[in-house]
């Protein structure tokens, strides 16, 4: 009987963690992805300020076009991807057998739509919450606690 082995992924915009756990071996790190563009603020991602829209009268109206958001969100639905993509890969040589995943709700929500398109057959628990700056073996500790109480 093969040891079955566990990729857990802790993630949000600006980066990811990765450990891997099996019968045999403990819970240790293996990775981290960055994603420097995650951790800048929106007037840092678009150059343009927003601005007023005109109308066909040439009066200015009151709606303001927010490029940043967009480009915000399209950094984090990026680097989402660049994850799932290195998980189908991860997949395909069978580094590992299930996977656990944790990340803030919005952020996990993104992993997961990447994650159906390219590894659909994985299976996956997820954790809707973000874990910041945490030792190893804090990280393995909680994570394990988190996968207890969420079943």
């Amino acid at each position: 009987m093969t040891d079955p082995h566990v990729l857990y992924v802790v993630a949000n915009r600006s980066g990811a963690l990765m450990y891997e756990e099996s019968k045999k071996k403990k819970f240790k790190f293996v990775r981290r992805l960055l994603n420097l563009k995650g951790r800048r603020m929106e007037r840092e991602l678009v150059t343009d300020r927003p601005g007023r829209g005109r109308v066909a009268d040439g009066l200015q109206s009151h709606h303001a076009y927010d490029k940043a958001t967009a480009e915000r969100q399209h950094v984090a639905e990026t680097f989402a991807a660049r994850i799932a993509h290195l998980l189908q890969r991860s997949w395909n040589e069978k580094e590992f057998d299930s996977l656990v995943i944790a990340a803030e709700p919005h952020f996990l929500g993104m992993l997961k739509t990447q994650l159906a398109r390219c590894t659909p057959n994985v299976p996956t628990h997820v954790i809707a919450k973000e874990f910041r700056q945490i030792s190893d073996r804090d990280m393995s500790r909680r994570l394990h606690e988190e996968l207890r109480r969420t079943g």
